[in-house]
């Protein structure tokens, strides 16, 4: 066999498992934008981070974790036992720093008066968490601002470290579509070589 029949499909899977190689670096690498302002070239994740923190943000703000996902979430909390702890600790306090001469009390009788003062606003926490909690989860994210929360934190996250994480979950499939760049230049090459054969 003509060992130079070879060359062909061997050049093609080197091209092919090259080009595949160049096209995945090509996705973060230049990580700065390179070269003169009228032809700058940069990789297309770093070029385009702050858009795909845009449309990530989104994505899960409208679709992963929206108003119904946090609102069946809040129901399965214990909205009552946990406003029951703030609200008691917050009638103590406040009871501590606005009644005159409170320190003077007889201690037992304090206890008292701050259990009843916490059993009052206790009994008028049922109706206001039922008022509450239809639009707890819009508030949570228009107040808390998850979406721009989630915006800035992905556009601020280095491209290195973005990088390093994909290759480390993906590393496999990466390398993968290098071989097959390279499997399929190997065939183009054999096709090439059979039709100048049969010229």
């Amino acid at each position: 066999m003509d060992i130079s029949l070879l060359a062909g499909p061997i050049i093609g899977a080197f091209i092919g498992w090259v080009t595949n190689r160049i096209a995945l670096w090509m996705l973060f690498h230049p990580y700065h934008a390179w070269g003169p302002s009228w032809f700058s070239w940069q990789g297309l994740i770093p070029s385009r981070k702050s858009d795909l923190a845009q449309a990530i943000a989104r994505t899960i703000t409208e679709k992963i974790l929206t108003k119904e996902d946090l609102n069946g979430m809040l129901k399965d909390i214990n909205l009552r036992a946990y406003l029951r702890e703030i609200t008691d600790a917050m009638v103590e306090r406040h009871l501590t720093g606005t009644i005159r001469g409170y320190s003077l009390i007889p201690a037992p009788v304090r206890e008292r008066l701050v259990g009843i003062v916490q059993e009052l606003v206790a009994e008028r926490l049922p109706e206001r968490i039922d008022d509450l909690s239809p639009g707890l989860a819009d508030r949570l994210i228009h107040d808390m601002a998850i979406g721009e929360h989630l915006r800035n934190r992905i556009a601020n996250w280095p491209v290195e470290d973005v990088e390093h994480v994909t290759r480390s979950v993906a590393g496999r499939e990466m390398r993968g579509i290098e071989m097959a760049g390279a499997v399929l230049g190997f065939l183009v090459g054999i096709i090439q070589t059979v039709a100048l054969f049969f010229q």
